[in-house]
């Protein structure tokens, strides 16, 4: 068998991975590396979630990861856990009780306690949470580290026009410099998704969410666990980097478009991360804007769409549901059983029209 991954992100990376773990040919295609993997925050957790169900996938995310981990030999997450002082008081103890009812290992922490574990930081709340089990991330250099260990080969730079499909059954994919044949194609292109599936008819409506992360010059480990504040996220990548959302909760932002100077927002995220930081000197490095890919209702849209043959995999956040997608599609096009009680809430159909 061989599949087209259209996609070069951390989803089309884990099912392209995960399909070549299963015997199939695989070639991935797309106009560039995947946007939303380059500007990623790259947390993985299940501390925030939609639902019953889409904890249930978060979690299973996480185990996916593991799993990954061991069997590609790569070392993906940084799971250096993380300290959340979002909410104070009632809110706090009611989030923790909420985690720990569902089997998520969560702790509440006083300032002595985690001041212990954050050393280098001031201006710190009276108690913060922490979730041991959570990560973080490189979206992209993931990807293209699980590509390259499977072998699989890309096509970058040669945008897909269309899906090409004989007698309601997909046979490849076009490009400007001609047609690649498939025996299935996976739509992976994230926010992408709806023009490539228009020409049958399918309209799978996205909402726009614009996001825009910001990396600072490298400066020395002064953090050593993901942090969720009242302000942003904010975590240290292995280059020394300290990485920040410029908004509060982004995995929850409504912004629709964002119309400030991207450098002005994120200098002003620096101005109020600084009292954090008082033994180092922050200065930005790189802020990043893409678009998020959420489909209407906001949830993940997995599995069989259009002619046979076609796959559909488009969500946020791709970085913590990577894994666990990977493996679910991978099984799916290949024939194998999969979980049906992960995938049944995240079908197509709940949203086409």
């Amino acid at each position: 068998m061989h599949v087209v991954v259209v996609g070069a992100g951390i989803i089309g990376a884990t099912i392209a991975w995960n399909l070549r773990a299963r015997g199939a040919e695989v070639t991935v295609i797309a106009e560039g590396p995947g946007a939303a993997s380059t500007a990623t925050f790259g947390w993985v957790n299940a501390s925030f979630y939609l639902d019953d169900d889409h904890f249930r996938l978060r979690t299973a995310g996480i185990d996916a990861w593991h799993r990954l981990e061991a069997q590609s030999g790569l070392g993906l997450v940084d799971w250096c856990g993380c300290l959340s002082w979002e909410e104070q008081g009632a809110e706090m103890a009611a989030t923790a009780e909420r985690l720990n009812g569902l089997a998520y290992e969560t702790r509440a922490l006083s300032r002595a306690d985690w001041t212990r574990m954050e050393p280098a930081l001031a201006d710190l709340p009276d108690e913060a949470l922490y979730m041991p089990q959570e990560g973080a991330t490189e979206g992209a250099d993931s990807a293209a580290a699980l590509l390259a260990n499977a072998g699989v080969p890309q096509v970058i730079g040669t945008p897909v026009r269309r899906i090409v499909e004989e007698g309601g059954r997909v046979t490849g994919v076009e490009t400007d410099q001609g047609i690649f044949h498939a025996d299935h194609v996976v739509l992976a292109a994230g926010s992408g998704t709806s023009a490539l599936l228009g020409d049958f008819g399918v309209l799978l409506p996205m909402v726009p969410r614009p996001g825009l992360m910001m990396r600072t010059a490298p400066v020395e480990r002064v953090l050593s666990h993901i942090l969720v504040t009242p302000g942003q996220e904010i975590r240290q990548d292995a280059q020394g980097r300290i990485v920040a959302s410029t908004v509060a909760n982004h995995q929850e932002d409504q912004t629709e478009r964002i119309i400030e100077r991207p450098d002005t927002v994120a200098r002003l995220t620096l101005q109020r991360m600084a009292p954090m930081f008082p033994t180092v000197e922050l200065a930005l490095e790189r802020v990043t804007l893409a678009n998020r890919p959420m489909p209407g209702d906001e949830k993940p849209v997995i599995g069989p769409v259009g002619p046979e043959g076609l796959t559909v995999a488009v969500m946020h956040s791709g970085v913590t549901l990577g894994a666990i997608v990977g493996e679910l599609v991978a099984t799916e096009i290949t024939g194998g059983n999969v979980a049906s009680e992960l995938l049944a809430p995240w079908r197509a159909d709940r949203l086409l029209s």
